[in-house]
């Protein structure tokens, strides 16, 4: 996915990301040192557990590439890349499992976490499943 977020308070953030009952996300966080890509994963997410957070990446651009690929074993391996070509693996495998209704789900979101007059936004350009 081709995504631009304009955040406007520390801690919102943006991205990719694979949920069930456990999920894993690649997002793009504002921070008060600028903005940075990371990985999440939270195992046990049902059941209230924290999320873990890989090394964050600094970025010089609000517009990135985020993209995650599954095999067949349901791994997912999430990279990205500041011009749709170079891709850069970030953080570890995350093996998805199912959510108590359906399987595994791929999707974005945008969240804010603090309670203000006018949240950020991302503007998604595009969003492909191959």
């Amino acid at each position: 996915m081709k995504m631009t977020l304009t955040a406007q308070t520390v801690d919102d953030r943006a991205g990719l990301v694979v949920m069930g009952a456990d999920y894993a996300a690649l997002i793009v966080k504002k921070t008060a040192a600028g903005l940075f890509l990371s990985q999440i994963i939270c195992t046990a997410a049902d059941q209230g557990s924290p999320e873990v957070e890989s090394t964050p990446v600094a970025l010089q651009s609000n517009t990135i590439y985020l993209r995650v690929n599954v095999s067949e074993n349901a791994e997912s391996r999430f990279s990205y890349s500041t011009d749709g070509t170079s891709f850069i693996d970030v953080g570890a495998p995350f093996t998805s499992k199912q959510g108590r209704w359906i399987g595994a789900k791929v999707g974005l979101f945008a969240l804010g976490t603090v309670p203000v007059s006018e949240y950020g936004f991302a503007d998604v350009d595009w969003f492909r499943i191959q």
